[in-house]
């Protein structure tokens, strides 16, 4: 059975039962970022945008179907990941470990 393609995203089987875990997860991970975000003294806006890039580019990359799209959502994740490292207390040093090893992975 050929998969139905819908501009650069794939959508079958497979990717919707990996996509329904992913959104559990991301369920998980919102809710802890709401308790967590009470004792946060960063920027909430900020925090709050960079859980939602994290959750939607990590719900769509089980979607894509190929590599380029994989990497720009792969990369929103890290993003988003800074954004909300940006936020934390103790975020020079959070931001000098992550910064250096996400970008070796990329590349």
């Amino acid at each position: 059975m050929i998969a139905p393609i819908i501009g650069a995203y794939i959508v079958d089987e497979p990717a919707l039962f990996t996509a329904v875990g992913f959104l559990f997860f991301a369920l998980c991970a919102t809710l802890f970022a709401g308790s967590r975000a009470r004792g946060n003294t960063g920027h909430p806006l900020l925090y709050w945008s960079g859980v939602l890039v994290q959750v939607g580019s990590a719900v769509a990359l089980p979607f894509v179907s190929d590599l380029l799209t994989f990497f720009i959502l792969w990369e929103f994740i890290s993003l988003g990941t800074v954004a909300i490292l940006f936020c934390e207390p103790g975020r020079g040093r959070l931001l000098r470990w992550y910064l250096p090893i996400q970008i070796a992975a990329a590349v």
